[in-house]
């Protein structure tokens, strides 16, 4: 009995810091202007693969902006990204391969290209279309979380969290209540 409240109070620690770390994180990263999302095409390959989870900062300053920047940005529904209409809004992920002048407003624009691509965007990024500028990315991390949220796997390893606990409580009592009667027996 000893030895599988031990082992669950492992289990439960390892967990509950897991758990912990991963909230703080996420609910930090926001906070401070940090977003994360998955990557869903291979324009961005060998640097960025499909399923990386990406992590931008959306408090990045438009004319800070330089060359070799990956940045993430709004691109219209009718918008040619990778030689083809894109059909809905959608966020992309691409570097920054020139700047250009906008004459008319007096303003630099980005143009950006997947790294993976034979052609430049047929657009240019903005202020307005900016969303932020990538920080890290840890590879297929996307794929497990788009994993998680297509089978509600995460309510599923809530609920392991809380019947964990709730069965290292009740074992807890157990051994505390045989305990007790064991002392009383012997004397």
């Amino acid at each position: 009995m000893k030895i599988i409240i031990k082992t669950l109070k492992i289990i439960e620690n390892i967990a509950l810091t897991l758990l912990f770390i991963i909230s703080i994180s996420f609910i930090g990263f926001k906070i401070f202007g940090i977003n994360s999302f998955i990557v869903m095409s291979g324009s961005m390959e060998p640097t960025i693969h499909t399923g990386d989870l990406v992590f931008i900062n959306t408090n990045t300053k438009y004319n800070y902006l330089k060359l070799n920047d990956i940045v993430v940005f709004k691109a219209n529904p009718d918008t040619f990204i990778d030689g083809t209409l894109s059909g809905k809004s959608m966020k992309v992920i691409h570097r920054i391969v020139q700047k250009v002048e906008n004459t008319e407003i007096n303003r630099k624009e980005f143009i950006t290209k997947g790294d993976n691509n034979e052609h430049n965007d047929g657009i240019t990024v903005t202020p307005s279309t900016l969303i932020g500028k990538e920080l890290f990315s840890i590879p297929y991390l996307g794929f497990t979380i788009q994993f998680m949220d297509k089978y509600n796997i995460k309510y599923i390893i809530i609920i392991f969290i809380i019947l964990l606990i709730f069965v290292k409580f009740v074992l807890n009592y157990l051994f505390v209540f045989l305990n007790k009667n064991n002392n009383i027996n012997n004397d």
